[in-house]
């Protein structure tokens, strides 16, 4: 099974949230969007987008710089930066 790294993404700013094994990008967010993982209220019903190179996204509604990214990882990968 996949391993996909979760981001949580406010326009330009970053964190890195968690990883999780999944069959595919859209149920590694809806996965990760329930409890008791501590993401914004309401985000496993965000709207899906596959961005056609294995990852993918749940946009937030209200804020089209808000999304929560779910990119396929090797368990080799070093983990990503928190940017500012």
């Amino acid at each position: 099974m996949p391993i996909y790294i979760i981001t949580e993404h406010h326009g330009r700013k970053i964190k890195e949230r968690l990883l999780i094994h999944a069959n595919d990008q859209e149920q590694a967010l809806r996965m990760s969007a329930r409890p008791p993982f501590k993401m914004p209220p309401e985000a496993h019903r965000w709207r899906f987008i596959d961005d056609g190179l294995g990852g993918g996204a749940l946009i937030d509604p209200r804020d089209e710089n808000h999304c929560l990214r779910a990119d396929p990882r090797d368990w080799d990968d070093e983990p990503c930066d928190e940017e500012s």
